[in-house]
């Protein structure tokens, strides 16, 4: 059943307005969903739009909830768990965006050790570079790996601070 819209002005000329029904309604979903595929676009757009579509619905939700029909009734709970969809949405988006801001760095990992490899061969060269004899070259990395196991517990702390900051 269309519903409509009266309004009486001062001067008694009335007017109407067929209201839209939930399927005529402009759902913002489909724009949230192509924002969430374009990588470019910032979390705060999308929570906008997801704002809009909770207002939407919140809307239908006072329209519908007091009336005593029970498909109406049937309607607002309905649109409770839409409301409770589109949050969780927000926080998914939140979170991925927080993720993607997120700097890892696997110590124990393969690629770090490659790494690490391949700057300690470098030292190395450098030492030779520099006509260091062996057993100072070797003294040196010998050095420089009692410091590094030394102060790794520190480091590995100082770097779960950097993701908290």
């Amino acid at each position: 059943m269309e519903e409509y819209k009266f309004d009486i002005d001062a001067q008694g000329n009335v007017s109407s307005e067929r209201e839209l029904s939930e399927q005529e309604r402009d759902s913002k979903l489909g724009e949230v969903r192509r924002l969430i595929a374009d990588e470019t676009t910032p979390p705060h757009k999308i929570k906008r739009l997801i704002a809009e579509e909770m207002a939407a619905i919140s809307m239908l939700m006072i329209k519908y909830g007091n009336d005593v029909n029970i498909i109406e009734g049937m309607k607002v709970k309905v649109y409770e768990t839409q409301i409770k969809s589109l949050r969780e949405l927000g926080k998914e988006i939140m979170e991925a965006d927080t993720l993607s801001h997120k700097d890892f760095l696997n110590m124990d990992g393969k690629k770090f050790k490659f790494v690490m490899g391949k700057w300690m061969d470098g030292f190395k060269e450098a030492m030779k570079s520099a006509k260091l004899d062996e057993t100072t070259s070797n003294s040196i990395l010998n050095h420089f790996r009692d410091i590094m196991s030394s102060t790794e517990d520190e480091v590995r702390r100082e770097v779960e601070k950097l993701d908290k900051k």
